[in-house]
């Protein structure tokens, strides 16, 4: 069911602080790579809201990776979350790994929306997220669960899914 995986190196100290400054970067280009409906949170004049859901593991990173930038003429804002109803205004919703007990009331509280569920938490693409960080013989790498993302209009590259290792968890069979 892999698909490869794309990859980029962490150092094995300081695991936190490198660590998160990769999984940054891998959230920004992520949104390079998906297309949300127009009539989606806050239409296309407004901001792309990533969102951080409970616990910020990355501090300022993601506000000075981001801060400025613009992904098909809007503005990327960085938002933190802490109550599942203000989850409907976001794009990407991240979880980090101290909030894997939050993933189902997350997945459930975006059911039927078009949001991009990112975590990093062991088995959170099993749990109905639809991309999921890990870190394997050193280096940041992720899976997409195409079952999550086909209940979405969301529309992933090709490109993202090429390097993905990509997961079917309901067992669909893949199609050609």
């Amino acid at each position: 069911m892999a698909a490869g995986a794309a990859a980029a190196a962490v150092p094995p100290e300081p695991a936190s602080v490198l660590e998160y400054d990769v999984k940054a970067a891998f959230l920004y280009n992520f949104a390079k790579f998906v297309e949300w409906p127009p009539e989606g949170p806050g239409g296309q004049g407004e901001p792309l809201n990533l969102c951080i859901f409970g616990e910020d593991p990355f501090g300022s990173r993601l506000d000075d990776l981001v801060g400025g930038e613009r992904i098909e003429g809007r503005r990327i804002a960085v938002r933190r979350i802490r109550r599942s109803s203000e989850l409907r205004s976001c794009h990407i919703v991240f979880l980090s790994r101290a909030e894997r007990r939050r993933v189902p009331e997350a997945v459930a509280a975006l059911r039927g929306r078009d949001v991009l569920t990112v975590g990093e938490s062991e088995g959170f693409a099993d749990a109905g997220g639809i991309i999921q960080l890990f870190v394997e013989a050193n280096k940041v790498r992720f899976a997409v669960n195409l079952d999550a993302l086909e209940r979405t209009r969301l529309k992933v590259s090709s490109k993202l899914l090429r390097v993905a290792r990509v997961v079917r968890p309901e067992g669909k069979s893949g199609g050609g």
